[in-house]
Parts: C-alpha cells; sequence; structure tokens
C-alpha cells in the first residue's frame, strides 16, 4: 500500500472512505469488486497514491507546520601532552585514530611517538559506534570520524565538518603553548581526514603522515602552489586488503609531480596499525628535524 505523506489510514468497517477531519469527501468503495480494490487519491491533494488493500481504511489529512534541523552537542574527549623540554619551541603533533577506535586505543598504539620532543594532541571521532554486544561503557565504544554513504558529496561535507571541529580545538590550544610546526598523523578513517584538514588548512600542517588510507588530492582544485612548502608520507600495508595501495601511491605521485616532497612507503603488514608503522613514520620526522628525547 502506498499513501502519500499527509495522510493518516485509520481502520474502520469492510469499505475504503475518504475523510478531511472527519468530514467524508468519496463515498465508499467495495474492496471485494476486482474493478474498484485500486482508488486513485490524486483528485484530493497533491501527488498520486493507491490504495489497494482489501482491508477497510479511512484516511484523514494532517499539516505539517514546521519542519527543520536542529543541531545536537556532543562531548568528545581529547588529550594534550608534552614531552622533552618545557617552555621552548617545538613541533606538535596531531594524531586521528581508525574507525571503530577511541583515543584511549590510539595512544596505546602510538605512544613511540612520545620519544620525540613535541607536544602531542590526541583528538577523539566525533560519532559513536554502538556497541551491539553490550559489553562496553559508552566512553569505551568506538569513534567514527564522518559520515559515509559512498555520495562523494555528502563525503566531502561531513569530512569538513570534521575538520572545523579539529581547527577549533587547535586554535584553543595554539594560543596556550610555543608551537614551531605542525604534524598531523591518520590512520584508516583518520588517514582520509588527516589528508583532507592538511590539504584544506595548508597554511596550518608543515608534516602530513597517513597511514592505510588515501589523500584526497581532488579537494585542492588544481592549487598545487599551496602545498609546496608540505612534507607528506604515505604508510600502507602490502597485504592491505581494506585500502588497496594503488590509488595512493597514484596520489604521491600526482603530489611529487607538482613539487611536493611526498613519499611513499610499502610495509609487510595488512590493514591494521603495527609498530612498524609507528618506527617507519618516526625515522622519517627525524630526517625532517624532530628530535628525541636525550639525544642532540
Amino acid at each position: 500500500m502506498i499513501i502519500h505523506p499527509g495522510w493518516i489510514d485509520c481502520r474502520s468497517g469492510c469499505c475504503i472512505q475518504l475523510q478531511v477531519f472527519g468530514k467524508k469527501i468519496a463515498d465508499p468503495v467495495d474492496c471485494a469488486g476486482g474493478a474498484k480494490k485500486g482508488l486513485e487519491l490524486s483528485s484530493y491533494y497533491p501527488g498520486n497514491a493507491t490504495l489497494a488493500e482489501a482491508n477497510s481504511k479511512t484516511l484523514y489529512m494532517y499539516d505539517v507546520l514546521a519542519s527543520g534541523k536542529e543541531s545536537f552537542k556532543i562531548e568528545v574527549p581529547y588529550k594534550l601532552i608534552e614531552t622533552g623540554k618545557k617552555g621552548v619551541h617545538k613541533p606538535l603533533m596531531v594524531y586521528l585514530h581508525g574507525y571503530n577506535q577511541n583515543i584511549k586505543q590510539f595512544e596505546e598504539k602510538i605512544t613511540d611517538f612520545f620519544q620525540l620532543e613535541a607536544y602531542h594532541l590526541l583528538i577523539q571521532g566525533p560519532y559513536p559506534i554502538y556497541d551491539t554486544g553490550g559489553n562496553r561503557k559508552v566512553s569505551e565504544w568506538g569513534r567514527a570520524w564522518y559520515l559515509y554513504d559512498g555520495n562523494r558529496g555528502q563525503f566531502i561535507k561531513s569530512l569538513e565538518v570534521s575538520a572545523e571541529f579539529i581547527q577549533q580545538v587547535l586554535d584553543r590550544h595554539l594560543q596556550l603553548i610555543k608551537v614551531s610546526r605542525i604534524c598531523i598523523f591518520g590512520y584508516s578513517m583518520g588517514g582520509y581526514l588527516a589528508g583532507y584538514f592538511a590539504l584544506t588548512r595548508w597554511k596550518h600542517i608543515h608534516d602530513l603522515i597517513v597511514a592505510g588510507s588515501r589523500i584526497k588530492t581532488e579537494v585542492l582544485n588544481d592549487e598545487w602552489a599551496n602545498i609546496s612548502h608540505m612534507n607528506v608520507l604515505a604508510l600502507h600495508g602490502e597485504r592491505d586488503e581494506s585500502v588497496k595501495a594503488e590509488p595512493q601511491k597514484d596520489e604521491i605521485e600526482k603530489l611529487q609531480k607538482h613539487g611536493v616532497s611526498a613519499t611513499f612507503k610499502s610495509i609487510d603488514e595488512k590493514h591494521k596499525l603495527t609498530e612498524a608503522f609507528i618506527t617507519e613514520a618516526k625515522q622519517w620526522l627525524t630526517t625532517l628535524g624532530y628530535k628525541e628525547i636525550n639525544k642532540s
């Protein structure tokens, strides 16, 4: 049965009749008769609807007085850590976790980065992933960074919303700490967002590291000169079946072609952030001048 929005069906006796606010606007129709089994309602309201059930119905019209959208506030945790000498200018590293991870889980995976003299900002994704097993507290649920349904427009829109959120967190803390440069590190879903953030907020980002994802260079709209100062490292598991390596290789080649210092490095791993990824990333950062604690 198809009913046009604006009508409510109510069960009555053994026939179909149309009513508007209790007033009958059509005679009963015998649903048992084959010729009268369907009823066109287009003459009573805009649009088409057909009732083809043998059950008895009474239709009432209603008016939509208002329809719109409202924002919904949700608290999202973050953590700012300092390693090395206090009160000196040093890099700020921003970390974005993968799908269905959270800030606590991700911190355990990236602790080797704390060997670098830097500020470390971990931010949790804003969208909770419901724990269907019912075994974890809400604070332990995994999180997502954006809403993706395969539609590119929706994807970019959702990336931008999360990028604005990250920018707000950054702006709040850049006034309180002495930062010499900013590196953003993202894994999997967090890698897509890290790439988008770096390419759209290029004035802020000096170094970009993505693992197990793809840098969407199309968001640059061919404004390649904007990121000529940026250093880019793409890490990818050779046995990654979730995110194929070839598209990421193509993106790195585009960056190199347009004069960006970009490197692709494959690792003998699957789609999982292991110590091997962190080691490669840390070594790459030291070549850019990032200092390890207690080392000159």
